[in-house]
């Protein structure tokens, strides 16, 4: 009797153990995952704002987007060492990242990162889009969108006729992976003025 009891205690820990190391590792996973996706959103974001201030610095043109197609994707140019901001449609295609090694120097060591192109068998979970939408300088053109934001409906109201009416771009990351089975997504914004 005194056996089965002490077998009983045993098992009960050994059980509780196996469950808490499983947690844990689960619970790690997300919080490695997290981590990634919200330096994916942060790197997508600031892409866009050395775009602007590396125009500002040069005193170069800076490209103005389209409210039409305000869906982006980014692509790494490791060849030109810079970023390429494609159009995307308004679904997740072409936004699958992709783990590349990257050698900028040419020597040891080389870096993963992290490209929407298929260059490697190396395929994440992650998907990365970035939404463009114009800020309004008169709140009462944009009518529809909120905080002076303009909808991508409102072709005429901001950029097409009149370049003055807006003043910057709201920028939003969204980072999107699969994690137990089920979707998770993360998105930052920011907003970028004095983008003339």
């Amino acid at each position: 009797m005194e056996v089965v009891v002490a077998l009983g205690v045993v098992l009960f820990v050994l059980i509780s153990i196996v469950a808490l190391v499983l947690i844990n590792s689960f619970g790690q996973k997300g919080s490695e995952n997290r981590t990634i996706a919200l330096n994916l959103a942060r790197e997508g974001i600031e892409v866009f704002r050395n775009m602007r201030d590396t125009a500002k610095l040069q005193k170069s043109g800076i490209p103005n987007f389209s409210s039409e197609s305000h869906y982006y994707y980014l692509v790494f140019s490791a060849s030109t060492n810079s970023w390429i901001i494609n159009t995307s449609d308004v679904s997740w295609t072409n936004t699958r990242l992709y783990l590349i090694p990257y050698n900028p120097l040419g020597v040891p060591p080389t870096f993963p990162i992290y490209v929407p192109t298929v260059a490697s068998n190396v395929y994440t979970n992650f998907q990365r889009r970035i939404t463009v939408d114009s800020i309004c300088s008169d709140v009462t053109k944009c009518s529809i969108g909120t905080a002076g934001v303009c909808e991508a409906s409102e072709t005429d109201n901001c950029v097409v006729a009149n370049v003055s009416n807006y003043v910057g771009y709201r920028i939003k990351s969204e980072v999107q992976w699969l994690e137990n089975n089920q979707t998770v997504n993360l998105e930052l914004v920011d907003f970028l003025y004095d983008w003339r």
